[in-house]
């Protein structure tokens, strides 16, 4: 996760002075099936409240720019960066707060409700 938009990952921040308008997160993937269908959502800490991320189909926070341009396909799947951002639907900087974004798809850790997750990061945005 960065703030920095770079064609590579940059060096990983998991605390943000200040709050950002955008935060990039760079999600390494192996053996990615092809066709699979990736979420991701964020939840913040110090709220009731819970965001969806599908990409930019509900309020609040919204994953945007899925790039999938760092992707090289293999015998077993595609490996490389999958990129996408995190903004607010209203254009207003990230709110503060504690959060955690998980990314479902193909992965290891099963969750309640039965999702899969592929990956999970925590990060904090300071006000």
């Amino acid at each position: 996760m960065s703030t920095e938009d770079s064609l590579y990952p940059p060096p990983d921040t998991n605390r943000f002075e200040g709050r950002p308008e955008t935060i990039f997160v760079y999600l390494s993937v192996e053996d990615l099936s092809s066709g699979e269908e990736m979420e991701a959502r964020v939840e913040r800490a110090e709220s009731d409240s819970v965001f969806s991320l599908s990409f930019g189909r509900r309020p609040g926070l919204e994953a945007l720019d899925e790039q999938e341009d760092h992707l090289r396909k293999g015998t077993s799947g595609a490996t490389g960066v999958v990129k996408f951002t995190l903004r607010t639907r209203s254009g207003e900087p990230v709110p503060t707060g504690n959060y955690t974004v998980n990314v479902y798809g193909s992965g290891t850790v099963t969750q309640e409700d039965g999702d899969t997750v592929a990956a999970r990061k925590f990060f904090v945005v300071e006000g």
